[in-house]
């Protein structure tokens, strides 16, 4: 048995090589996952739900598993596509979820096991872009005007480039992490708790830091 990634989302493919062809299984680790059973040619013989993304789209059994999809490696940020998506937003556009939204479109194709996947530049997400914002000096607040200020485009651009290489290095290197936490909505007294990689360390600075029994405050 095969297991590996498919692509770089968040699908475990495991392959059960055989004399008649082998099967695969796989697994979605996301909201709206699934879990399917195919033959060696893709066709679903078994799965835990149907799905019917779209009117082109359907999962369910003897249909084929659409794997093309899968995204790729993603491509490092370049400043041309960091100006763009800055440049196509108006100056009140609330800077976080305008660089959340935006990047991270398919901009290139590759092949992975046998597997045409689709390249884009990478999906940081609200947490990496919020850490990138504040390492360049800026306010997680900030409209899109604030990224016009000396600099500050140079910085933003680091910052995601430096999230680039994270990611790739996610692929040889355990990430570290840790569990913080804060105070429970309605008793003070108790702590809620929540993990978050390394990187966004940055992001919650003066927030107490829980490692194992013993309680640091920053």
């Amino acid at each position: 048995m095969d297991v590996r990634q498919l692509g770089y989302d968040r699908v475990m493919m495991f392959d059960f090589s055989g004399a008649e062809g082998g099967y695969y299984l796989f697994v979605e680790f996301y909201a709206s996952g699934n879990i399917i059973l195919t033959d060696h040619q893709f066709s679903i013989m078994s799965l835990l739900r149907v799905v019917q993304p779209n009117e082109e789209t359907r999962i369910a059994v003897r249909e084929n598993y659409d794997i093309s999809q899968a995204n790729g490696a993603p491509v490092a940020i370049a400043e041309a596509v960091l100006s763009d998506v800055l440049a196509k937003a108006t100056a009140t556009d609330p800077l976080k979820k305008i660089l959340t939204d935006k990047l991270g479109k398919p901009v290139a194709t590759s092949r992975q096991h046998g597997v045409t996947c689709v390249c884009v530049c990478a999906e940081y997400g609200p947490v990496m872009t919020e850490h990138v914002i504040l390492k360049a000096g800026l306010k997680a607040g900030d409209k899109v005007q604030a990224a016009s200020a000396d600099g500050a485009l140079a910085r933003l651009l680091q910052g995601f480039q430096e999230m680039d290489a994270l990611i790739a290095s996610s692929e040889t290197t355990v990430q570290p992490g840790f569990i913080f936490g804060q105070p429970g909505p309605s008793d003070e007294s108790s702590l809620m708790y929540a993990q978050s990689p390394l990187f966004f360390f940055f992001s919650i600075l003066k927030k107490e830091i829980l490692f194992s029994s013993i309680s640091v405050q920053i």
